[in-house]
């Protein structure tokens, strides 16, 4: 899976865990789990995450804008996902 179409998908894999990770540090840092040691590498991670997220046409070929609203919608998703609804889709639950 080393060709364009496979790189292309793991960074558009990438691109929106990423941005699942950075608003699960922001909702984070309202709370006692986000210390010093905690932020600091936060911070450092946000940043070069960001900097990554603002390259969307470097890594989409011309087509970013249409990859980045589908992203976009799937990001929505899954973070609107509560926790029960996440352990139900987990097939090993299913017996």
């Amino acid at each position: 899976m080393d060709d364009l179409e496979g790189q292309h998908r793991k960074v558009t894999k990438t691109i929106l865990l990423a941005q699942l990770f950075l608003e699960s540090i922001d909702d984070l840092k309202n709370t006692q789990y986000y210390k010093q040691d905690i932020k600091r590498a936060a911070n450092n991670l946000e940043k070069k995450l960001e900097q990554f997220l603002i390259l969307p046409n470097q890594y989409f070929m011309g087509e970013a804008e249409d990859v980045m609203m589908r992203l976009s919608r799937g990001f929505e998703k899954l973070r609107d996902l509560e926790l029960e609804e996440i352990y139900d889709a987990d097939p090993l639950n299913k017996f």
